[in-house]
């Protein structure tokens, strides 16, 4: 998937942004749920769209799995006691498409 510097950073900012907006109504919902199935359904699910990240051919599906709503909710349900957990689960995505982008879009500096 060879895409431009540019639209790799877009991938962050709807990450992000898809945190914010996704978690609030998943989390109203969700209100009724025992709190340790929402974080369990909430990681099933995270793990999940980090798979289909890592494996997405297409940059337009690797958009959509990466939406982010799925961390902003482990970081609402999981609360301080959380923060840990949700900064590991909003970290990975992102370690995701810096590895893939360095192997398969930008060349290293040692190659130019």
């Amino acid at each position: 998937m060879a895409v431009s510097e540019s639209a790799a950073g877009q991938l962050i900012t709807i990450y992000a942004a898809g945190s914010i907006v996704g978690a609030i109504p998943i989390m109203s919902a969700t209100m009724g749920w025992p709190r340790r199935r929402l974080l369990a359904s909430a990681l099933s699910g995270f793990v999940l769209t980090t798979l289909v990240v890592a494996m997405s051919e297409s940059f337009t599906l690797t958009l959509v799995a990466i939406g982010g709503a799925l961390g902003g909710v482990i970081l609402s349900a999981g609360g301080a006691g959380g923060l840990p957990l949700a900064s590991m689960v909003l970290i990975a995505p992102v370690l995701v498409i810096v590895v893939l982008g360095r192997r398969h879009a930008f060349p290293s500096s040692s190659s130019r």
